[in-house]
């Protein structure tokens, strides 16, 4: 480590004296650069043409040599590499890491966490260029951060550079017969990364498998004896039953302290009743219909703390005690009959009222309220404006923000609210023109609106700018925002900038900014009126 250490700093200080050569050739092409364009004067009956060509290298010259002495080419080798490992994080490109400069692609090859995420796959990925780190290093291909092995040597070239770093592991067993590869390399691949030996210093797998996969799954999983103690982010997407019935069951009978769970098809359920819930505080699974026995699952994961899933509201009043836990939900509801239900840890919640798959759903007479005292957050998508009677119903004293994003042509008018802590309000989609001004009126303490409906600004802008425009209605407001979709006609604009100048004027001591799109053929063009 001391040596390491000492190899280090002689580097840097030898970089130190590039930078400090490198400055005194720029002062001189800066020098000779000036020159030049003396000389383009004083020959300016000549042809111009190769004075031009001469200038323009200069130029570019001169541009490169800056770089050499750029800021970041100037920080330490320690916060280079954790910029590098976190670049990496957000699946930014391997390649960029080794091609910018020669230290760049020395100091991404001396970090091994920046090579721990491997993409295994029978697809040929042709399109992916590969790029050559040097006689010792090898060369990869890669795919944002991942590297991708399509075979042995890929892996083990992969597995080098990554040492002992935990593992991001993503398989792509695909269903196109065109793009496969050795069937037989593929499951060496995975029976290596699936054994005990690697099983321990895994922290992510990402599983994708379609119904066509040739791969065997049961040797692979005759090999899964380890646990996978370091296992915490685990996506499963598997379409090929054998890997729902085989595959994941075993995985999940291994696990140990995983808290992030993806589950893409319900039928991975009964896998779930299996395994070691207790460390879950992220469960997200598409389409799962909410039931006695999913509940009885879901009772295991003591410390749950978000439900991103879109999951189907039960036609019951079941009491659903997975939810005690809960800071962040997402629903979908077909219709809202429940007897009152206390989520009391929520802190956020996205509900999806009788979207377009289940039509027709509707309040239940005598619906009781929803208590939710920490909830801050609440994105309603709405498609039937008669569930907006519900909206009342919800017992939620420390609302911030509330979104409405609504998609129906009824005429329903926005419901009176009980919401004291309310600051922030956006509402987008149909509805009629006072759906969009009521809740100003509803809401007086709201200091944050942003209003974009499915019509052009200037047919509901008067009426708009007019109640704006009154002193008493929003007292404490400081940020309004409003949109549309469809074209103003001529001069409907410009009958519209007196009113706007009032609401600026009459609100000019608080505001602090003051937007209006207006749609063009180019896009959204926005007018700031204060800002």
């Amino acid at each position: 480590m001391v040596s390491s250490r000492v190899s280090i700093h002689g580097i840097e200080v030898a970089r130190a004296r590039e930078l400090s050569r490198a400055a005194e050739l720029i002062t001189g092409i800066h020098t000779h650069y000036d020159h030049c364009l003396r000389e383009r004067q004083a020959l300016a009956h000549e042809t111009e043409d190769p004075l031009r060509d001469r200038i323009s290298n200069l130029q570019r010259l001169n541009e490169l040599q800056l770089s050499l002495i750029a800021p970041i080419g100037q920080l330490p080798f320690e916060i280079l590499s954790q910029i590098f490992y976190e670049y990496t994080l957000m699946d930014g490109s391997l390649e960029i890491l080794v091609l910018v400069s020669a230290r760049w692609k020395e100091i991404a090859l001396s970090v091994p966490s920046v090579w721990s995420r491997i993409l295994v796959s029978d697809n040929k990925w042709d399109a992916c260029k590969r790029q050559e780190l040097g006689s010792d290093a090898g060369s990869f291909r890669a795919l944002g951060s991942y590297q991708i092995c399509s075979t042995n040597v890929d892996l083990e070239a992969a597995l080098m550079r990554s040492r002992a770093a935990l593992l991001s592991l993503r398989i792509e067993l695909v269903d196109s017969r065109d793009a496969f590869l050795s069937t037989h390399e593929t499951e060496e691949m995975l029976i290596r990364l699936m054994g005990t030996q690697f099983s321990e210093r895994t922290r992510e797998i990402d599983l994708f498998v379609t119904t066509g996969s040739r791969v065997a799954v049961e040797p692979i999983v005759k090999v899964m004896t380890g646990k996978y103690i370091s296992l915490d982010t685990l996506r499963l997407d598997a379409h090929h039953r054998s890997w729902i019935t085989l595959y994941a069951p075993r995985l999940m009978g291994s696990l140990v302290r995983v808290e992030n769970l993806y589950v893409r098809k319900s039928s991975m359920i009964e896998a779930l009743s299996k395994s070691n819930l207790m460390k879950i505080q992220r469960l997200e699974i598409s389409s799962v219909p909410l039931s006695s026995e999913f509940n009885k699952i879901c009772n295991k994961m003591e410390n749950l703390k978000a439900f991103p899933s879109i999951a189907d509201w039960p036609n019951s009043s079941t009491p659903f005690t997975i939810f005690n836990h809960l800071s962040f939900l997402i629903l979908r509801c077909r219709s809202i009959h429940l007897t009152q239900l206390r989520l009391p840890s929520l802190q956020r919640m996205l509900l999806t009222l009788n979207d377009n798959q289940h039509p027709g759903a509707t309040v239940q007479s005598g619906a009781t309220p929803w208590d939710l005292p920490a909830l801050v957050r609440l994105d309603l998508f709405v498609f039937s404006a008669q569930l907006f009677t519900w909206l009342p119903s919800i017992s939620a004293p420390n609302l911030q923000e509330l979104t409405i994003r609504r998609y129906d042509t009824h005429t329903e008018r926005f419901p009176p609210t009980q919401f004291p802590k309310l600051h922030s309000l956006k509402i987008y989609g149909s509805g009629p023109n006072e759906w969009f001004i009521e809740p100003l009126v509803c809401i007086p303490g709201v200091r944050s609106v942003h209003l974009e409906p499915r019509r052009c600004v200037t047919i509901f802008g008067e009426l708009l700018f007019t109640q704006l425009a009154n002193p008493e209605l929003c007292p404490v407001i400081s940020d309004i925002t409003v949109g549309g979709e469809l074209y103003p006609l001529n001069g409907e604009k410009a009958m519209l900038e007196p009113l706007i100048a009032r609401v600026a004027a009459v609100h000019s001591g608080r505001l602090s900014q003051f937007i209006v799109y207006w749609p063009s053929a180019e896009g959204p063009r926005a007018t700031r009126y204060i800002s």
